[in-house]
């Protein structure tokens, strides 16, 4: 074991201290542990913070004002301090994973033991607030400062013991490409021999790992990874995405939302992940702008200016141009055409139209969005041209009655 000084603790949220003096002054041992420690060993700023101790979960229960027993027979419970929450694991050693997921046991251990169990040596830190040290069992400080994803101890056997410690090597590789990790080339193999294993995960769980892999900075990178190791086939039953064989600088700039849509070929199944929430209504707006642009031509006046008014058309100009489609009238228009003529003036408020036209509220909706599509159509341009065309409208909707 070794011990590293790390005296600075300005980077612990004060919640954080909070539960690890409780701990302390009860006579527990406590660390910080795993990805909070890693990311301060590389001068980052930790965003998830993690707690290991001796204390059992009951000893937990019995310290704190608020927790919840999210995993409780695995030793795990949730501290809730100052609106913040925090979990806390006891040392423990697992028994056999029987479902590549999940220990069919584990028996409260020692911190020793308790790193032995964990997925990647660079997670496998615990840092002593007390002392203002890191302890490291598995050489994970090392590996850190060598850029190395290392599993703890034997791959092939993290790997089987859940399959998704697959995903989470990709996944660390993409997020911390920035600082150089690569995948130790000890535990690819291990890594293509474990691959069949992945139809055991639950899609809940693929899908947050490729999530995350897709939020990072980098994520083609780690796209392509998936694909060279054979995991994306595994996951999707198709072999080729086709960021493989065109590269491009432009690819960089995408927003990663657009990725899902239109970079993989067609064949791949996007309803096999679950969607995240926030992002259904982007991917849902950015298929649509997409169709969209492979018909520009066709569009009306008003309908090229609204495409041309959405988000992410930034976007979908590199996706066209990454696809070879063309794109030159839809960026001579971009050009010509100010934020005036996007926007330009409709002389009548709804409520405008009300108090002047008198109409069935259930019509002004409507009609104020015709107004709108003649004013994009550069039919009317003043106030009176639009009093004119409401006048006929309206009169119009009055003699169908």
């Amino acid at each position: 074991m070794h011990r590293i000084p790390f005296l600075d603790t300005n980077w612990i949220p004060l919640y954080i201290q909070d539960v690890l003096n409780t701990l302390h002054a009860n006579q527990f041992d406590a660390f910080i542990v795993g990805g909070a420690v890693r990311d301060i060993c590389l001068g980052k700023s930790p965003k998830d913070f993690d707690i290991a101790t001796n204390a059992t979960p009951e000893a937990v229960e019995s310290l704190f004002d608020y927790t919840k027993p999210i995993g409780k027979k695995f030793g795990i419970m949730m501290v809730i301090i100052e609106n913040q929450s925090v979990e806390v694991a006891t040392f423990r050693k697992d028994g056999i994973y029987e479902d590549h997921r999940r220990p069919n046991k584990i028996k409260f251990g020692s911190i020793e033991e308790d790193s032995e169990r964990r997925d990647f040596t660079m997670n496998a830190l615990y840092f002593d607030f007390q002392r203002g040290e890191i302890l490291d069992f598995q050489n994970g400080y090392k590996d850190i400062q060598d850029r190395k994803i290392k599993t703890v101890g034997d791959s092939n056997r993290r790997f089987s013991e859940d399959a998704l410690r697959i995903l989470r090597a990709i996944r660390f590789k993409s997020q911390l490409s920035k600082y150089n990790f690569q995948i130790d080339q000890d535990i690819i193999q291990s890594i293509k021999n474990n691959i069949h294993t992945l139809s055991k995960v639950s899609i809940e769980r693929i899908s947050d790992e490729f999530f995350k892999t897709i939020e990072s900075d980098t994520f083609l990178n780690g796209i392509l990874d998936l694909e060279q190791m054979g995991i994306w086939r595994e996951i999707f039953s198709t072999n080729q995405i086709s960021v493989s064989n065109k590269q491009s600088p432009k690819l960089k700039e995408l927003d990663q939302k657009l990725f899902l849509i239109q970079i993989l070929d067609k064949n791949f199944q996007l309803e096999k992940l679950k969607i995240k929430k926030e992002w259904k209504k982007n991917i849902n707006l950015l298929s649509n702008q997409f169709q969209l642009a492979q018909k520009y031509s066709e569009l009306s006046l008003a309908q090229k200016k609204y495409f041309l008014r959405e988000k992410f058309i930034n976007e979908i100009l590199i996706i066209c141009d990454y696809l070879s489609l063309e794109t030159e009238a839809i960026k001579k228009d971009k050009q010509r055409w100010s934020q005036k003529d996007l926007f330009p003036q409709l002389f009548f408020t709804q409520k405008e139209i009300i108090d002047v036209f008198k109409p069935e509220l259930s019509k002004v909706s409507d009609s104020y969005k015709k107004l709108e599509i003649a004013c994009l159509e550069n039919k009317i341009l003043s106030k009176e041209d639009a009093h004119k065309f409401l006048y006929r409208l309206f009169t119009l909707e009055s003699s169908k009655k």
